[in-house]
């Protein structure tokens, strides 16, 4: 087995077993309403991974760059590429240069104001219509969002570290605590 199929089948595993877990923290509501935090590359992955998920319903988006934001690939700046920076940026159309099924149901949602788009994560959280967030940030944000969504009441999603600096760790344990005292969970 690849390295790229390992960490694909195990984030789809991930995925698959997160929300049933979701869902017996929210009681009785059908479908885990997700905002996703960071939607370049590793975000887009795990949005498309989640959207297969009958039970998982995409809410809301954000992310700083626009063209992420937007699912504009034309819109990317042309020095990511001169960079060589191209198989990092997500990319939202098949090969013969359709939209890819996911894409194409969340530009539908997007148009109908059923996804909304937020530049500001702590925005994304004040939403009311979504439940559960996955936070695909770059590693130093993880702590504090998770935090903050936990504390906003949301479920969390979030890969790999909560933190990469021994000071950061230290501020980030009430993430424990919060986490208990809102019966919420954190991945």
């Amino acid at each position: 087995m690849q390295r790229r199929d390992f960490i694909r089948s195990g984030a789809m595993a991930a995925g698959v077993m997160a929300v049933p877990n979701m869902l017996r923290a929210q009681g009785s509501k059908a479908r885990v309403r997700m905002g996703f935090i960071g939607v370049g590359n590793r975000g887009t992955q795990l949005m498309h991974i989640f959207m297969k998920n009958p039970l998982v319903e995409v809410t809301a988006l954000c992310d700083i760059y626009e063209p992420y934001l937007k699912r504009d690939e034309s819109a990317y700046d042309p020095k990511f590429f001169e960079w060589g920076l191209k198989g990092r940026m997500p990319s939202f159309h098949q090969k013969d240069g359709t939209l890819k099924p996911q894409e194409a149901a969340l530009a539908t949602r997007i148009k109908a104001g059923t996804c909304r788009l937020y530049k500001d994560y702590k925005a994304l959280l004040a939403d009311p219509e979504v439940d559960a967030v996955c936070i695909a940030t770059p590693d130093h944000w993880h702590a504090i969002m998770t935090i903050d969504a936990i504390k906003a009441g949301k479920d969390v999603y979030c890969e790999k570290p909560l933190t990469t600096r021994r000071r950061t760790r230290a501020r980030s344990w009430p993430w424990a605590s919060t986490g208990a005292a809102t019966t919420r969970t954190a991945s």
